[in-house]
């Protein structure tokens, strides 16, 4: 292991940059105000379950590799 924790934000950022979807774009396909993407992104906040189901969904990732489990 090379020590770097992988955070919720980090996840997030690497899954939006895969599927190219800005984050704009992803608070208006879940619904999640643009607000809470910025919380998310920069790591002030880490979505609750419905939150990382939604944003799972969206970005056609499994919810665990979002959350991190």
């Amino acid at each position: 292991m090379n020590g770097r924790i992988d955070t919720f934000a980090n996840r997030l950022s690497k899954a939006l940059f895969i599927r190219n979807i800005k984050p704009i774009d992803l608070a208006e396909k879940t619904g999640i105000s643009k607000s809470k993407i910025s919380s998310y992104m920069s790591g002030r906040y880490k979505a609750k379950q419905d939150g990382v189901y939604l944003l799972s969904k969206a970005l056609d990732v499994d919810p665990r590799l979002v959350n991190g489990i």
